[in-house]
């Protein structure tokens, strides 16, 4: 709920009168009737509107509003400034009255709309009443102070829009959608926006955006611009206004109630001049050209993880016990202090306690899952089920011939310290024993895939690597169709030493699964030498949400050197130490070796006489080569969820190219050819986006029957006051460029 505060009206030099209202946001429910809002005294310009300096190129044409009011005592407005960054919005409306009854307000347009921004405010500490303080309200100024969070599912690029502005609370105004981008792929695509048609998944994302950066990434690569103005969220590129159409608009764009029909369709109606000069300092220039321009899409952005499983300490919560660990049973020095706890983030399900490790002298600083109870058995034929699942599930893309490796971080111990060397007072003699004989350790898994709806599409398995009986590994496979536990495994063991050696003791990673071992033979295999740690398996057949669950119980065999006869080691019931750290899946090649990333490239050359370049880098855009780990893939529904990668797209003169080359064309249009910049002060503005055409001189210059020249604006500094508003303005064009040179 809005609990109004404070208003004032005032008129400007031409006879307009406005009303501006500050209010508070606030869970109290207020009575109707005694919601009324005190009346304040404004200064001399009481409203000044600033769309800031910009250039054609930019994505977030956000403005500011400036108020100036009149203090009566000592630091009235001071508490606006100290809670919440949108807890005080700010309406500025023209406002009609009734000629008869003044009292009474007949009609009302929103002029603009947004939020005090506390690190704008100034308060001249100099008198004790009746002074002048500036208060700064702006639209989508707080977006840059919130970070990103996106959803695993998938989400339209409309709904993303949409989302964050609301983030930026600026609810209360509608939309105008002008996107002439289109694909021939979506079907009713000349009704309905593309952007409602275009889906991303947020589990690709990553996390280190804020909002307003995110906006900009969804919109950049469409060449589209986001603008608040009378009471309207414009988005719009180019192209979409350039010959006057408005393509795509719904009245669910528009607001309730509002159709095609309500909203005026020429931009350009009024010549510069028309709308009168209240300056004579006007001056015309050129703005800058490019050398060359050059797009890139960076599907993986340096980064082939997929997944990065970890506890967060802040999520540990319900202390169990506080362990102080010595560096061995004799020692007066602490080693390392254990904390359990009830509940963490990061996995879910089973019956697992949380941990926390503050070292001292040793181990490392790290939270995880902890299991004080549980066992090895002698067979699989009984399982416990699922211990542990990961809660975040990264959309994964069939095709190519890269793999997953998953990793899984695991201390199985029998020492009192598991972070130091064996030694007499650190349980030597068991250590030797279950170095020799637990020489590879297997956890069942359950890793299979789903759709958005939660119904699981490929299951996969390589149980028959379990019963190999040589030690040659194998990818295994998804064909399964029943979800069980044994299905799949993970395997511990030393690479370097399989016979004699543990791959447990300490945090180590699971390494390749693998059949079992026949005497003389060392692993020499180069899939297992390259992996070392984790775990490699083929892409799925087709594109899901990944699922990763380690079941139990679990077994320990020891390879005793008898042919290719070895036993599970079962006896030992020493083990102190069963906690799993992170779980992290990312691709690598077919042989487990790093791959290098893919970046597409798009250039042209403008004009090679210029020495400035332009290169822009997008998060979104056409995926043509079904790179797996790619982050910014776009997808259209084909049909009841069934998502299918999105990669050509059209706009004017380019049809079925990558959305790359769309926003090349743009850039190329816009800066290959000198465009001219003129500044001047205008008596009143436009409605709406604010466009323009300029008659003179260039219709002289250009000859009889020449395209009219189009501005856009770069600035606008609108005085409510005076009604005038310096602006500067730069000639734009639609993007049907011809490369010559790419």
């Amino acid at each position: 709920m809005i609990k109004n505060l404070y208003y004032f009206c005032f008129k400007s030099q031409n006879g307009k009168e406005y009303r501006v209202d500050i209010g508070q946001r606030t869970d109290e429910n207020i009575p109707a009737d005694q919601n009324i809002a005190k009346e304040i005294e404004a200064g001399p310009n009481p409203v000044v509107i600033e769309w800031g300096d910009t250039e054609r190129l930019d994505t977030i044409l956000s403005s500011s509003a400036t108020l100036q009011l009149i203090s009566r005592e000592n630091m009235e407005f001071y508490d606006l400034f100290h809670t919440g960054i949108k807890d005080f919005p700010v309406w500025i409306r023209s406002i009609e009255r009734n000629k008869d009854n003044p009292d009474v307000i007949t009609s009302s347009d929103t002029v603009w709309y947004g939020h005090l921004d506390s690190e704008l405010y100034e308060e001249p500490f100099n008198s004790a009443s009746g002074y002048q303080v500036s208060v700064t309200a702006s639209d989508f100024g707080v977006l840059d102070r919130i970070m990103w969070s996106g959803k695993e599912e998938f989400t339209s690029i409309w709904q993303l829009i949409r989302g964050i502005v609301r983030e930026a609370s600026l609810e209360q105004l509608r939309y105008e959608v002008n996107c002439s981008t289109k694909s021939n792929t979506i079907t009713n695509n000349s009704e309905l926006n593309v952007l409602e048609k275009i889906y991303v998944t947020g589990s690709n994302f990553h996390s280190d955006k804020t909002m307003k950066e995110m906006l900009v990434e969804l919109l950049k690569p469409f060449s589209l611009k986001i603008m608040q103005r009378d009471g309207v969220i414009y988005i719009y590129d180019y192209d979409a206004i350039y010959g006057n159409k408005r393509p795509g608009l719904t009245s669910s764009y528009a607001g309730p109630g509002t159709t095609e029909n309500d909203i005026p369709k020429d931009n350009f109606k009024e010549d510069v001049s028309s709308l009168g000069f209240a300056s004579n300092e006007s001056t015309l220039s050129t703005d800058k050209l490019y050398n060359k321009v050059k797009v890139t899409f960076d599907p993986v952005m340096e980064d082939l993880t997929l997944l990065d499983a970890e506890v967060s300490e802040n999520s540990l919560s319900g202390l169990i016990e506080k362990k102080v660990i010595k560096l061995d049973v004799a020692s007066d020095k602490t080693g390392f202090t254990l904390y359990r706890y009830e509940s963490g983030d990061a996995f879910v399900s089973g019956s697992q306690e949380y941990y926390r490790i503050d070292p001292y002298l040793s181990g490392n600083e790290r939270c995880g899952v902890y299991y004080p109870d549980l066992r090895p058995v002698t067979d699989f034929s009984t399982l416990n089920g699922v211990l542990l699942s990961v809660n975040r599930h990264p959309y994964i893309e069939s095709g190519l011939r890269n793999k997953l490796r998953i990793r899984l971080e695991m201390c199985l111990d029998v020492r009192y310290n598991p972070f130091e060397d064996a030694s007499i007072n650190n349980d030597e003699g068991h250590w030797h024993t279950f170095n020799g004989k637990n020489n590879i350790t297997y956890f069942p898994v359950n890793i299979y895939t789903t759709d958005e709806t939660g119904k699981v599409k490929d299951i996969y398995q390589n149980k028959n690597v379990y019963g190999m009986s040589s030690f040659a590994p194998d990818d295994g496979s998804w064909n399964g169709n029943k979800l069980n536990a044994g299905e799949a495994f993970f395997a511990w063991y030393d690479v370097n030493d399989i016979k004699d050696s543990t791959g447990c003791g300490g945090f180590k990673y699971n390494s390749p699964m693998t059949g079992r071992y026949e005497d003389g033979k060392h692993i020499t295999d180069r899939m297992i030498r390259n992996a070392n740690k984790g775990d490699l398996i083929p892409l799925p057949p087709s594109g899901g949400f990944l699922h990763v669950e380690v079941c139990g119980p679990f077994q320990m065999w020891e390879l005793d050197g008898k042919g290719k006869h070895w036993s599970p080691f079962t006896e030992f019931n020493l083990i102190g130490w069963l906690m799993f750290g992170d779980l992290i899946v990312d691709v690598v090649d077919e042989n487990g070796k790093e791959i290098e990333t893919y970046k597409y490239e798009h250039s042209a050359w403008m004009d090679k006489n210029v020495k400035e370049e332009c290169a822009l880098d997008t998060l979104f855009g056409s995926n043509t080569k079904r790179y797996t780990p790619a982050k910014g893939t776009l997808y259209y529904d084909l049909s009841s969820k069934n998502y299918q990668v999105l990669d050509t797209f059209s706009r004017g003169y380019h049809t079925d190219v990558p959305l790359e080359k769309l926003l090349l064309a743009e850039v190329c249009a816009n800066y290959g050819v000198r465009a001219n910049k003129i500044e001047c002060t205008l008596k009143r503005v436009p409605e709406g986006l604010g466009y323009y055409t300029v008659h003179n001189p260039f219709t002289q210059l250009d000859g009889a029957g020449a395209p009219e020249r189009k501005f856009t604006e770069l600035r606008r500094l609108w005085n409510l006051a005076t009604g005038a508003s310096e602006v500067t303005l730069c000639e734009f064009r639609n993007s049907d460029y011809t490369f010559e040179n790419e």
